[in-house]
């Protein structure tokens, strides 16, 4: 039985003892070190795990730039970010914006990426909605 002091009135009691026998006190040996030290680490453990649910659940999106694709890049901007949400929705992302891939996005009311296409013949966003497709849960 290990024996500590009462953080109250200072007598020897012990470690695990619920009230101190000589002024009552509850948790005698439970110094305010031990629950700030207990509490943070509740909290780590707690934003751990918050953390942990949240990368779950948060949809994967794939960067693609210019660069990548050379003279077969399709957008007017330079990068964009694919990505498919959890109902088969995919997109493209510019500046924030998701643009259609599909028909299933094109019903959830995402605009059409037309006016983020460069103009002209064979620009074509099909690699970027099978890349997309990939992507999906």
């Amino acid at each position: 039985m290990a024996l500590t002091k009462c953080k109250e009135c200072g007598r020897e009691v012990s470690a695990s003892a619920k009230t101190c026998p000589h002024c009552g006190i509850q948790n005698p040996g439970v110094t305010a070190k031990a629950m700030l030290v207990g509490a943070l680490a509740f909290a780590a453990l707690f934003g751990g795990c918050v953390a942990w649910v949240v990368d779950a659940t948060a949809p994967e999106i794939l960067n693609v730039t210019a660069a990548e694709y050379g003279e077969r890049w399709p957008l007017k901007a330079n990068s964009a970010q694919l990505g498919c949400q959890d109902s088969g929705e995919r997109y493209v992302q510019v500046d924030g914006i998701r643009y259609a891939l599909n028909g299933k996005s094109l019903s959830a009311g995402m605009e059409r990426p037309d006016s983020i296409q460069k103009d002209g013949e064979g620009f074509k966003m099909a690699d970027f909605s099978e890349r997309a497709a990939d992507l999906c849960p």
